[in-house]
């Protein structure tokens, strides 16, 4: 379990941000996945194209 930390506000919020400005809504929850991936540093493995939209975020393509 990860716990939420002022670091991963800030991830979160300047995610949001830039999504927003982008005029690129994603769900909330993936946000918050994106922000704790950044504020440790891990790869996010997923099919959601959600997450090639956040700046900065390591991703995998997950394929069945």
């Amino acid at each position: 379990m990860l716990h939420t930390t002022l670091d991963t506000a800030e991830h979160f919020a300047a995610l949001k941000t830039a999504l927003k400005r982008a005029g690129t809504p994603v769900p909330i929850n993936d946000i918050w996945i994106g922000a704790h991936a950044l504020e440790t540093g891990a790869q996010v493995i997923t099919a959601d194209r959600h997450f090639c939209l956040m700046q900065g975020l390591s991703i995998a393509e997950f394929t069945a």
